[in-house]
Parts: C-alpha cells; sequence; structure tokens
C-alpha cells in the first residue's frame, strides 16, 4: 500500500463533524491553565494574608497541575481520535509531522512571548506516543498507568536522596537554581529584546530540562488515548455510569490529597524524609485524580447545563487562545506594557484571570460565526496537510477538525 507523505498536496484533509463536549472539556481547562499561568506573572514569592492567602490557597489545592493533567489528557485522547481517521500509516506521518510543527510553535512562543511554555514538552511526548497507534486500548491504559507510576517511583527516589544529602551553603537563599527559569528582576525591568534575547539563550536548557518530563505526560497522554478510543468522553450518555463513579471516587480523593499538598508545600522542605515523601505522592496523585474527576464532571454537566455550550468555541481555538493569553499576560505585567509584575495579588490575579478568559470566550464565539478554524489552528492544519486549507465557513455549513490536540 502506497503512504502519502504528509506534505503531500494531493493529500486530502479530512473534515468530520466537531465533538461538541471534548470542545468543552478543553475549554474548561484552558480556564484552569490561565488561573495558574497568571500566577507566575503577578508576584515572585510573596507571604499573604486575609483573603488573598486564602485565594492562593485554592488556586494550589484546586489549579496548580490539574489542568495541565487535564491538558495532557485530552491531548492523548485526541491522538487517538487523530490517529483513527486512516487505516494505514499516513495518519502517523501526520501526527509526526504535526507534532513537528508543534515542537516550532512552541519555540517561537517560549522566545518571543514567554518562557513558561508548554508547547514543547507536549510536542517532544508526543512522538513517544507513536508506537501506541496501533495498539489495542487496554494495552494503552496499562501501559499509561505504569509509566505514570514509573514517573511517581523515579520523582519519590529523587526526593528520598535529596532528603538525605547534606545541603549546599552556596546556593541557600537563591531565587532559583533552575537555569531555564527568567530571574524575577529581569522580568521586572528588562525591555522585551531584552527578555527575547535571554530566552533564545535558554532553549536548549528549557529543552533539556523538559525531556526528562515527557515519560510523566506519555503515561497520561495513553489514559486520554484509552478514553479516546472506547470513545468515553465523546458518546457520555454510553458511559455515564463510569463517569459517574469516576467523579464519586475522583473528587473526593483528589481533594484530600490536594488539600494535604497545598498545607505541605510550603513547607515541604524543611519535612523530614518520610513526611516529604508523603507530600511528593500526594503531588503525584493529587493532579491525574482531580483532572480525571474534572472530565467527567463537566462532561456530565454538559448534556444538562447549556450555558457550558459556550466554551466549546474556546477550546475549538485553543492554541490560539492559549498563545493570545500568553500575549496579554505579558503586555499587564512587563516593563514593556503595564508594568504589574510584582504589584498583583491572588485576588486581583484570579479576577484578571476571569476577565480575560470571558473575554476570550465570548470572542471566539463571535470569531466562528464566520471561519472554519482559529488562526493559529488553520495555519498548523494548514502546513501539517502542506496546502492552505479553506478558513471561512460556506453558506449552510460548518467545517471543522474534531480532533485538535492543541
Amino acid at each position: 500500500m502506497e503512504t502519502k507523505h504528509p506534505l503531500n498536496p494531493s493529500s486530502s484533509a479530512p473534515t468530520t463533524e466537531r465533538i461538541p463536549t471534548i470542545d468543552i472539556v478543553r475549554g474548561f481547562a484552558l480556564f484552569g491553565i490561565l488561573v495558574v499561568n497568571i500566577t507566575t506573572f503577578r508576584s515572585p514569592n510573596p507571604t499573604w494574608h486575609g483573603i488573598n492567602r486564602a485565594v492562593d490557597w485554592l488556586i494550589l489545592a484546586l489549579f496548580q497541575g490539574k489542568f495541565m493533567s487535564l491538558y495532557a489528557f485530552l491531548f492523548g485522547l485526541s491522538f487517538a481520535l487523530f490517529t483513527r481517521k486512516s487505516a494505514d500509516r499516513s495518519a502517523l506521518w501526520r501526527f509526526a509531522w504535526r507534532s513537528v510543527l508543534l515542537l516550532l510553535i512552541g519555540v517561537w512562543h517560549y522566545i518571543f512571548l514567554w518562557d513558561g511554555d508548554i508547547l514543547m514538552e507536549y510536542a517532544i511526548a508526543a512522538f513517544l506516543l507513536l508506537p501506541f497507534a496501533r495498539r489495542k486500548p487496554r494495552t494503552a491504559l496499562r501501559w499509561g498507568v505504569g509509566l505514570y507510576a514509573f514517573s511517581a517511583l523515579f520523582l519519590l527516589i529523587v526526593v528520598i536522596a535529596s532528603a538525605t544529602r547534606p545541603q549546599s551553603q552556596t546556593t541557600s537563599g537563591s531565587a532559583s537554581t533552575d537555569p531555564s527559569v527568567m530571574p524575577a528582576a529581569l522580568a521586572q525591568s528588562g525591555s522585551y529584546f531584552q527578555l527575547v534575547q535571554w530566552r533564545a539563550g535558554k532553549v536548549d536548557d528549557f529543552l533539556g530540562e523538559h525531556i526528562a518530563a515527557s515519560i510523566f505526560l506519555v503515561g497520561i497522554f495513553l489514559i486520554g488515548a484509552y478514553a479516546g478510543r472506547e470513545g468515553i468522553i465523546a458518546d457520555p450518555a454510553a458511559h455515564g455510569g463510569l463517569m459517574q463513579r469516576v467523579l464519586a471516587w475522583g473528587l473526593p480523593v483528589g481533594l484530600v490529597c490536594n488539600i494535604v499538598y497545598a498545607v505541605a508545600a510550603p513547607v515541604q522542605k524543611s519535612l523530614p524524609v518520610v513526611e516529604r515523601a508523603v507530600v511528593m505522592v500526594m503531588i503525584v496523585l493529587a493532579p491525574i485524580i482531580l483532572a480525571l474527576a474534572y472530565a467527567a464532571g463537566v462532561t456530565l454537566a454538559a448534556s444538562r447545563l447549556r450555558w457550558l455550550s459556550p466554551l466549546a468555541a474556546a477550546g475549538r481555538m485553543s492554541l490560539t487562545n492559549y498563545l493570545g493569553q500568553s500575549l496579554v499576560m505579558t503586555i499587564l505585567f512587563y516593563r514593556y506594557g503595564l508594568k504589574l509584575f510584582d504589584r498583583v495579588g491572588p485576588t486581583i490575579g484570579l479576577l484578571l484571570a476571569v476577565v480575560i478568559y470571558a473575554t476570550q470566550v465570548g470572542i471566539s464565539n463571535l470569531w466562528f460565526r464566520r471561519f472554519s478554524y482559529g488562526p493559529a489552528e488553520w495555519l498548523w492544519r494548514s502546513l501539517t496537510y502542506g496546502k492552505w486549507i479553506k478558513i471561512t465557513i460556506s453558506h449552510g455549513s460548518q467545517t471543522g477538525e474534531g480532533t485538535s490536540i492543541s
């Protein structure tokens, strides 16, 4: 059988109906990503009091790490839908090329917008999904759980080893030992070109640091791939019982894990080795458990609450919205914008996130009255298939790929 090259203009770009429930869950995840990302801008390491302390704690307990895990779950789910379109290897070639493009978009985002990029990490991990493209759903699930457990065990060993090793005196009091994290002073006072120059010189450090995290991500990707192949989110009516059980067990267990994590995380480094290991277990388990509960809860709610439907438009153009969030936040917080870096507390930061997200939901719904894809999605899709895809909506039709992995 002849294998079509992903950039062969004669290869037709498939057009399928979108799955609104998946878009709604993705739109919900987009809000959580924004809430977490804005904490990086509002202040480096403050001690909050009153309502600010409560909001900061709630973000740590309910948002930190959970929505990145939810996004990773949806990424894996969309991988299953994307590769299911073709019986030959053309879908795998397209997915590999699509991942290369995502990596390049991530590099551009990192250098020219913000050093908190997640796209490069997702793109690197995406290549590790390819061997599982034709595996049975339960095989993908077992590998996903196994890889996630392996990552958790590895982190636990690292924590125990570091806790029993004498601490270096030279690094005490330093803001960060991570070479890929921008110094707060530069973020607060640097010009746009100084920030770009710094980030351009740190791309290799960023990639090196996050390659190791790919195994952790692949575990979540494969759990999502299982859900995609079984149609769990796409057909909630057929899997309502499963999702109710995930919500009933995952929400309380996830909340307990996250409460332990939120309480102990600020003092984790001062805890004895056993307690520190317990906190690390909570840190590893909490995001995926609560993320799955969120996915189940939003999926169940989407079929009953019509007011959630506008989130689908934000989810359809999640890559555009993700890049747009970075652009807006850098303009609000950096020196070349409104200079709000280190001047905004958790409460105002959360309100800003709500306003930015609500605006994006409104713009997304207006956009899809005339267009089939978001701007970034259209460019990504066109480059994937090697030809310019029509972006405007034909009269009486609505096109769009239902398997966005952004």
